[in-house]
């Protein structure tokens, strides 16, 4: 949250938005933080209840979090090459 943040604005110039569209993209950015929060949690859970076995519930979720970072930071980092 806190790298992608500073390049947010300049990000919203190069892209041809106005400045005053910042508010915007912040807002949804913590609204997808706020959906996949839960979405995390409903997948730990089911995660807890299918696996019996001590820690796997909590492992599974950490490495779908992991996984889904990953594929958000290199969606951020080309979307600057995509015309």
């Amino acid at each position: 949250f806190s790298i992608v943040m500073p390049s947010l604005a300049p990000y919203t110039l190069e892209i041809g938005a106005p400045l005053s569209f910042l508010p915007w993209v912040v807002s949804f950015y913590s609204v997808g933080e706020m959906i996949g929060s839960i979405f995390i949690g409903y997948f730990y859970e089911f995660a807890m209840k299918k696996f019996q076995t001590p820690g796997r519930g909590p492992r599974i979720s950490i490495i779908l979090s992991i996984f889904l970072g990953i594929w958000g930071s290199t969606m951020y980092a080309v979307a600057g090459w995509i015309e």
